[in-house]
This record gives C-alpha cells, structure tokens and sequence, in this order.
C-alpha cells in the first residue's frame, strides 16, 4: 500500500508546492489578493508585496495568475527567476517573454526596449487587452533591473498604464526599492505579508487535511498538536507544510493514530527548529533547585532566607514569605513563580488536549463573530448549508449542520469543532438603527421584534446562470468569495461541471458573514435597491470594467426583509463623503442611490467584505 493509502489520504495534504486548488484564504492573504486584482484590472502599474521565506508569496501568485489566466483580454506572463548577470540579459528575457522571440545577443538594449514597446502598445491600444508580468523571487532583482521596469512602466496613455507589473519578492528588496526613489515613486499597492495566527495556522492545516480526506483526516491531529505545530513553526505556511508532513510520517513509522503535542516538539528537537535544550536545561536546574529547597526543614529555609534578606537590603520583603507546598487555607501554592518543566506537564493526550482547549475558549470569548473562510468541501450525500430561523425570543440565529444531524444541535461542540470556522453564521437581532439627517432613510431597520420582524430567508432565492458562466464567478460577485462555490454546489446536487453552452437554474443559500467593523458605523451608500439576485446581478453587469468598486449586497432587515443592493464596500464618516463619492464614481443614468444606515446586530449580512 502506498503513503496516502495507508493514512486513507485521496491526495497529498502536505505538498510544498504553489498549489492554487490547497489555496487557504486567511483575511490577510485574501485582502492582499483583493487589493492586486483590482489594481491589475484598473490598471494602476507596478505593485510590489513582500514578505518573509514561507510566507505564502509563490502561492498568491499562482492564485492570482491562474484567476485572471482564463480571461478572455488578458495576457498574463510569469517571470520565476530574474537573478540575471547584468541588465542587458534581462531585457532580452523580457523581450522573448512579452514578444515571443528571442532578439540576437548582439541586440542593444535600447532595442529591445523599443520590441517590448511596439509588443505592448500592439495588444493594448489595437486589440485592448490587458497585459500583466508577475515576478516571482523579487528579492534577486539587481537596480539596473528595477531602473529596466522603471522604464517599462512609461508605456501609457493618459488614463492608464499598458503594462501592469507585480513583483513578490522578500524584504531584501525593500532596502534596494529605497534607495531608487524614482522606482518607489510609481508603486502603487506596496503591501506586506505577516506570518500566520495561531487561529490561521490551525485552519490552515485542517484545510489541508480536508482536501485530501474528509473530516475523517482532520481527526489525525490533536487540537494540541495544531497549536504546537503553529508554535515551532512561528506561522509560517511552508514549514508548517513541511512540519505537518514529518508528523504523518512518524506516524506511520510509530504506528499511531494521531499525532500529539508531544510528537510535535520531539521532532522539533530532532530537526533543531522548535524548542531549545538549552532552555529546557535550565527550566529542569531551577525546578530541582526549588524542589531540593523545600525538602530541608522548614526552620532551615526561615534562615537562610533572612540571611538573603540581610545581604540585599535592597530588596526588603522579597523573601519574607517561603514557598510552601499549600498556602493559607489549604489551598495548593501557585506554581508561576516556578519554572516551567517537562516534569510540570500532563503525561497524557486528553490533559493536554483539555488544556489547550481552554486557552482556545477564553480567547474565542473576546473574539467576534469569524468569517466564513474557505470553507469545507462538503460530501454530496449530507450537504452543508445555512439554515435560519427564528426562535421564541425573536432574535435570528443560524446553523450549519450536514442534513439529518438535527439531534445532535443541543450537544456542545467537539474540540475540533470549537475551533474550526461554520459553513455560515448569523448575529443576534439587538436593533439600534443609525439616525441620520436627509436625505430621508427609507430603508431603516424596525424595532426587531418578532411579531414586526419579516421572516428568515431560507435562500437567496432562484438564481439563473447565464449561459458560459462559471459558479466561481457567481459564487464571488454575489457573495464576495469564491469559496462559497463549495456551498453553492453542495446546496444544488444536480450541478455539474462549471460552465455550460446553456442557461441553468440555481438556488443560492443562505450564507451569511459577519460585516467588517469599519462598516458597522457612518453611514453605508446603496446605488439600488432589487428584489432578487438576478436583477441585482444584471444591474452589476451594467456597470462594466466599474463593477470591481462596487458589490452585490444581500441585505436582510427585520423592517424590511431581505434586499439585493449595489453597495459601495466601505463606509462614510459623513452623508457629504458619500454624495461626494458618487460624485467622482458618476454612477450610470438609472442607478438610484441613497443612503442606508450602518450594519448592525438587528441586520443578516449575505456578503464578504474585504474592507478593515
């Protein structure tokens, strides 16, 4: 039997390889995907996004190539590796890539230049398309390259770039880009990518083992294990890939069934990439020190350490009080004074498990509502969708649970569970309604009661999909993710395949998201108001290349029931910002736009917003 057979694994979880379809979208990686596609749509020029080795730089690249790759007007070209002698060569590459031939080595320079430039302004101007060079390994970039794409990026008219340019590359280029001031001078998006949470880091690789196995993979790794593997990996993406392979692999040399915490640091110390001897040696010193001093009699340990107090005047008090198996009462010593110890740690799995549960708890207390973040693929036979209702207290709550578990809604979540993201979630109705000056505010929310309240949606209504679309296209101007395919797809079984020749019938489910804090205050701008997802999604339509600034919104009110609006996805500290805003946007003739009041608790949100 092979690796994957043995562990029943359909596909590598662990690859470390750029794979666009492992792709986890965490905010951070999301809201920096977000913000280059729309300046490569709008054509903004050069872009640069740095980070640390492993940081998942290649993967945001992939993601991105493979996304605008399959648009009809747009060529894209991937350099992997610009780490090129002197700026002579690079520009011949450059010319082979965007021209398709390889100029003579006897070529100047200026005329390769002038073979790129006729290239682009071919394909741009005469054909309208959309050119974009991604550069991989940025950080292997000389000046003299950077002063060769400084170039590059004066092919434009006057509205827009020809050639669009998105380097990701490690923060050694930053000191370089600094000291080209011309260079930074024309970046448009300059954005950083950080290291994993612990949260993220957790998600990521249950991820990971749902795509090769279902949630029967997940159950390979303790909750425990999870979080040891964030800490030895300090969050980064491709160690933790690189570590998470390891464990399988010591399972299956140890014949376990899952991995442990325990597991975790040992390989860690075996590869020197986690927890340090040195420390481990100290903590284990010191634990003897303290245990050896409270085995002398009690008398011994009252004189010595007044006779510490006496040597350190300075520090009176210190020592007034010796340590003691029990305190006042009865009740056990604290144990933070001491150091911490392998001696000091339960020796079994559930212990452990229980107590990195309870660390997870408190701080899942302080932590609002989460995004639905990539969610799980689920199996056709128990789709996973959101389901509303409304309870005795008139306050709207959601599940999402596989058809047929309903007897299991009353039990308290598994530890796998507490931690891992729902398919869709829902707020509690507590209205406190924006007030707001004219222009009048004809979608105010209601008081929220029950007997006033429209009911729950249990859909997004009937939904056609015209004829040569993809779900993925759907699926992320309606709900703003491309990850709610999955749910898409699971809530209608008889889907098949992506695009068809033919018009096909949908119904779209219930998801909803918790809205961004910036959107919960000031006042939000509608540019229409529809009463289904199909005159919204048309509506969208019209506005064209302009359709990247704006977002369907499904928008569920207890005064109002559920509405599709044409939102701006961000919100105004004031009516004259907004006015302002459609202003410079000129929305087209038929829009009608109006103010609304900010998200709050009373209203269901349909839609991920990337906006802070």
């Amino acid at each position: 039997m092979s690796y994957l057979e043995l562990l029943n694994l359909t596909r590598e979880p662990f690859s470390n390889s750029p794979d666009p379809d492992a792709y986890y979208r965490t905010p951070t990686h999301e809201a920096c995907l977000h913000r280059l596609e729309i300046a490569i749509r709008l054509r903004r020029g050069l872009n640069v996004v740095l980070g640390e080795v492993g940081t998942g730089k290649s993967t945001l690249c992939r993601c991105l190539l493979r996304a605008l790759g399959g648009e009809e007007r747009m060529d894209v070209f991937l350099l992997l590796d610009p780490g090129f002698e002197d700026a002579d060569a690079f520009v011949r590459h450059l010319c082979e890539l965007l021209t398709g031939q390889r100029p003579p080595e006897e070529t100047a320079r200026r005329d390769c230049v002038s073979l790129i430039q006729n290239r682009v302004f071919d394909r741009a101007l005469n054909e309208g398309r959309n050119l974009v060079l991604f550069i991989d390994e940025g950080q292997k970039l000389a000046p003299a390259a950077l002063e060769v794409l400084r170039e590059l990026l004066n092919f434009e008219t006057n509205t827009e770039k020809l050639l669009q340019i998105v380097i990701f590359g490690q923060p050694e280029l930053a000191p370089i880009i600094e000291g080209m001031p011309n260079f930074k001078d024309r970046i448009n998006e300059y954005l950083s990518l950080k290291p994993l949470s612990m949260r993220e880091s957790v998600r990521l690789v249950r991820h990971r083992l749902r795509l090769a196995g279902g949630q029967a993979a997940e159950r390979l790794f303790s909750l425990a294990s999870l979080i040891a593997l964030h800490r030895v990996s300090k969050g980064r993406p491709r160690q933790l890939m690189r570590l998470g392979h390891q464990m399988l692999l010591s399972l299956l040399v140890s014949n376990r069934r899952r991995v442990t915490a325990g597991m975790v640091r040992a390989q860690a110390a075996r590869s020197g990439g986690g927890f340090r001897w040195g420390r481990w040696a100290t903590a284990l010193a010191a634990l003897a020190l303290a245990l050896a001093f409270l085995s002398v009699p009690e008398a011994t340990q009252h004189a010595f350490l007044a006779r510490v107090e006496a040597a350190l005047p300075a520090l009176p008090g210190w020592f007034s009080a010796p340590p003691t198996p029990e305190g006042k009462g009865g009740q056990p010593h604290s144990d933070a004074a001491l150091p911490a110890s392998p001696l000091q740690r339960p020796s079994s799995q559930a212990t452990e498990e229980a107590s990195a549960l309870r660390a997870e708890a408190s701080a899942a207390s302080t932590t609002p509502a989460l995004r639905d973040v990539a969610p799980s693929t689920p199996d056709a036979a128990s789709p996973v969708v959101g389901t509303l209702s409304t309870p005795r207290d008139g306050k709207p709550s959601s599940t999402a649970r596989p058809a047929g578990d309903a007897e299991k809604a009353a039990q308290p979540p598994s530890a796998d569970q507490r931690i891992a993201p729902p398919a869709t979630q829902a707020h509690a109705a507590s209205p406190s309604p924006a007030r707001l000056a004219a222009p009048p505010l004809s979608d105010r929310s209601g008081s929220g009661n029950a007997s006033s309240a429209v009911p729950l949606p249990e859909t997004l209504g009937v939904f056609t999909v015209p004829a040569g679309a993809s779900l993925a296209d759907i699926a992320r101007a309606v709900y703003g993710s491309a990850s709610a395919q999955e749910l898409v797809a699971a809530h209608n079984p008889a889907w098949r395949g992506n695009a068809g020749p033919d018009a096909r019938t949908i119904e779209l489910p219930a998801i909803v998201y918790a809205p961004p804090p910036s959107m919960t205050k000031g006042v939000l701008l509608s540019l229409g108001s529809h009463a289904t997802a199909q005159e919204a999604y048309a509506a969208w339509l019209a506005y064209g290349k302009r359709s990247i600034s704006v977002a369907i919104a499904p928008i569920w009110r207890p005064g109002e029931g559920l509405r599709f609006h044409i939102l701006c996805p961000r919100s105004f500290t004031s009516e004259r910002g907004a006015w302002g805003w459609i202003s410079r946007f000129s929305p087209p003739a038929d829009a009608s736009p109006r103010l609304l009041p900010p998200f709050d608790e009373s209203c269901l949100v349909f839609h991920q917003f990337t906006v802070k």
